[in-house]
């Protein structure tokens, strides 16, 4: 996204978006190299990133997540989230059994994911990014003896380091007393056994913080 609002419409001349104002533009989906030419068509509103996850949307809003399938038409109004994407994840159960469920993320602001356990039974949670959504989660699936198992939730990762507009689809592997150089999709599928609580992988991260590299 760029970092500021643009509020006129790109050289296409298509409306603005209905969410929030301001310009859309083409989406570009993958992992482009990091030069000075993508950050000024970023911060010029010429492109957005749209992810490692290649989805419908070919057009986003420039400051907000907004996504669509093609440019707003002129007078569209916001009617709802951004993107839903539903993902099968393997659940460690309380008596140490493993079950496939449901998890839906919604890119808005702010995030939402849904953990739909089966007969109606959901439980969700949201924060300000994809990495907050999934800990608030993971803090009501905790006490229940349940066990996300995807990248978000193991010991060894956190949220990208740096965090910043462009990796907020990524974890950090985190070794103490090294720099965070190895990243991963977060909700990529995880081993069980290195799955933890969020209270023990804010204890590995603060280790990491103050252990020198």
């Amino acid at each position: 996204m760029s970092s500021r609002r643009i509020e006129t419409p790109g050289e296409d001349g298509h409306p603005l978006c209905p969410r929030c104002g301001c310009r859309v533009a083409p989406l570009m989906y993958g992992f482009p190299v990091r030069s000075e030419e993508l950050k000024r068509a970023l911060d010029a509103g010429e492109i957005v990133l749209g992810g490692c996850v290649v989805e419908s949307a070919r057009w986003g809003c420039t400051w907000c997540p907004a996504k669509y399938e093609s440019p707003p038409e002129p007078g569209a109004t916001w009617t709802g989230s951004t993107d839903r994407l539903p993902i099968v994840v393997n659940v460690v159960l309380p008596d140490g059994g493993q079950d496939e469920k449901m998890l839906v993320v919604t890119s808005d602001s702010p995030w939402s994911v849904e953990l739909q356990m089966g007969s109606g039974e959901r439980i969700t949670a949201q924060g300000e990014d994809l990495f907050a959504a999934i800990q608030n989660l993971r803090r009501r699936t905790d006490p229940l003896g349940l066990r996300l198992c995807i990248n978000a939730a193991r010991r060894d990762t956190y949220r990208c380091q740096p965090p910043s507009p462009f990796n907020g689809h990524l974890v950090s592997f985190l070794t103490p007393g090294r720099p965070a150089t190895e990243t991963a999709w977060i909700l990529d599928q995880a081993p069980a056994d290195r799955i933890a609580t969020v209270e023990a992988q804010q204890a590995h991260y603060d280790e990491w913080l103050t252990t020198p590299a």
